[in-house]
């Protein structure tokens, strides 16, 4: 079964699709509601004092028994949803899950995107998982989510870092991407990062989020993202449809790049007729 780079395919220069171009290809998938892995007994009680734009969706909490509802919705309208802020979403190898999280930076970055449901003022931040475990295996002390993104946004002169990313996060305006939490091979860091990711959800309730993880591997993380008010979908393989329109798409794209090739080859053509002497014209 081809992947979602597969469908997504190359351009013209033979690079993969990048920025606004795979925004322009990529078609998101479906996911699908699932079961709370949690018993309400293992829980803990509400607390019901408090108000309920801090209280975690009761949904995401509870396994809700014959009633629940599993209806297969797109992935968009789940990232919007009323669900939860926070997601946690399992997939098979190669289902999109990397690609998804890509395609949700662009969404969130670009001039006039956006996702249904969202603020528009929601930075997006990813932290790759895999490298974030490399970093904490590496760090004397204290290895925070922020002391990894201060160091890979540093490496990348990028400014979303030191006091203004947490600034951004105490207004609850950036939106965690945490990418291939079962490519941390260990099953006690994968458990401590899981917890880890549930204390920041808990500490900065006002921000969103969503966790990726192959569905082997997840079940160590999910009672404890769970019962942190996480909500867990399911990826779903791309429908027929989807990989025709995506398909379609790439091929448009294409075709856009070389009409925009001839231009420009026709454009520096009659530039140099121009500047020719009278007589070699």
């Amino acid at each position: 079964m081809p992947t979602v780079f597969d469908l997504l395919g190359l351009n013209e220069a033979g690079e993969g699709a990048g920025g606004l171009d795979f925004l322009r290809v990529f078609v998101p998938q479906d996911a699908e509601r699932s079961r709370s892995a949690s018993k309400r007994s293992d829980l803990g009680p509400i607390d019901l004092s408090s108000s309920a734009s801090t209280q975690p969706d009761p949904m995401a909490r509870l396994d809700v028994g014959e009633g629940f509802e599993r209806a297969t919705r797109p992935i968009e309208e789940r990232l919007g949803g009323s669900h939860s802020p926070w997601l946690f979403l399992l997939g098979a190898p190669g289902a999109g899950k990397t690609a998804l999280t890509r395609w949700l930076l662009f969404k969130l970055c670009a001039p006039g995107e956006g996702v249904r449901g969202m603020p528009d003022d929601l930075v997006p931040v990813r932290v790759e998982m895999r490298r974030f475990d490399e970093g904490h295996r590496r760090a004397d002390g204290e290895h925070t989510f922020f002391d990894h993104l201060d160091r890979e946004h540093g490496a990348l002169s990028m400014g979303l870092r030191g006091e203004s990313l947490r600034t951004l996060a105490g207004e609850g305006r950036i939106y965690w991407i945490f990418d291939g939490l079962d490519e941390v091979v260990e099953e006690n860091r994968r458990r401590r990062y899981a917890e880890m990711i549930a204390g920041l959800a808990d500490e900065h309730r006002a921000c969103r989020g969503l966790v990726t993880s192959r569905l082997a591997g997840a079940e160590i993380a999910r009672p404890l993202l769970e019962r942190a008010g996480f909500a867990t979908f399911t990826l779903q393989d791309f429908t027929e449809g989807q990989r025709d329109r995506q398909t379609a798409r790439r091929l448009g794209l294409r075709r856009m790049d070389r009409f925009g090739m001839l231009l420009r080859v026709g454009g520096d053509v009659m530039g140099a007729v121009e500047v020719l002497p009278e007589g070699d014209a």
